[in-house]
């Protein structure tokens, strides 16, 4: 379990020794990092050949039998929440002092008589047809409420169509020509208008400094566009 297994051209093993290969795959612990650390590094160290890497760990899934082991099911069996104490009743006191105490209606009844009661006056019905003015104004509301949820839907939708349908070309952390969809451009708020699609094992390093200033200007191209000059560049085919 834990065992990591690399198979590579002779474009990764003449360039790094086999202690370099084995420094690289210990400081970067995920296999997709790995892999981008040793292509790059191989172009750093003068990239003559094709470089191919591809990694496979291997990792421990169950017991022999398929199922949980003894420890398994004694830790799941302790974890298991105690059960909720019985519902204990008030005690008789508070009863007591509640159902004892007279309240407001039973006051204002023992004090007024029958003859000193103002009888209470309905409301006049509005007229039939006509609608309130309050009813006509939560209407308006609902209704602009709604106009302005339509508008910022479809602005929405207008912009997240438009940032599926642009790519750019730029470089990852590691310094290697990367295709992204979407602008190029950061929010203040942390959030990325752009998404990384294609990392190639071309470092940017190792493009000319006159073909790096035009490739890498982040300008907006088509996604075949975008993808045929990246093929070009790892083929060694881009004038």
């Amino acid at each position: 379990d834990g065992d990591v297994y690399l198979i590579c051209s002779d474009g990764l093993t003449t360039m790094l020794s086999e202690q370099q290969i084995a420094a690289i795959l210990v400081s970067n612990p995920r296999l997709a990092d790995a892999g981008e650390a040793l292509i790059a590094s191989a172009n750093d160290a003068g990239g003559r050949d094709n470089i191919t890497v591809l990694l496979a760990r291997l990792e421990e899934v169950g017991a022999p039998d398929g199922g949980p082991g003894p420890e398994h099911e004694q830790q799941t069996m302790t974890s298991l929440p105690a059960l909720a104490p019985e519902y204990t009743p008030p005690p008789a006191e508070a009863t007591t002092t509640m159902t004892t105490a007279p309240t407001a209606a039973t006051a204002t009844a023992a004090s007024t008589t029958p003859e000193t009661r103002t009888p209470r006056v309905p409301h006049e019905a509005p007229p039939a047809g006509a609608r309130p003015g309050r009813a006509r104004r939560r209407m308006r509301r609902l209704l602009s409420t709604g106009a302005v949820l339509v508008v910022l839907v479809l602005l929405g939708s207008g912009a997240y169509l438009a940032l599926q349908s642009v790519y750019f070309i730029g470089t990852n952390s590691r310094g290697l020509v990367t295709l992204y969809q979407g602008l190029p451009f950061r929010l203040p708020a942390g959030l990325n208008l752009y998404s990384s699609q294609y990392v190639s094992g071309v470092s940017a390093a190792t493009v000319p400094q006159q073909r790096r200033r035009s490739l890498l200007d982040h300008s907006l191209r088509s996604e075949s566009a975008a993808a045929e000059l990246i093929r070009n560049l790892e083929l060694g085919q881009l004038e």
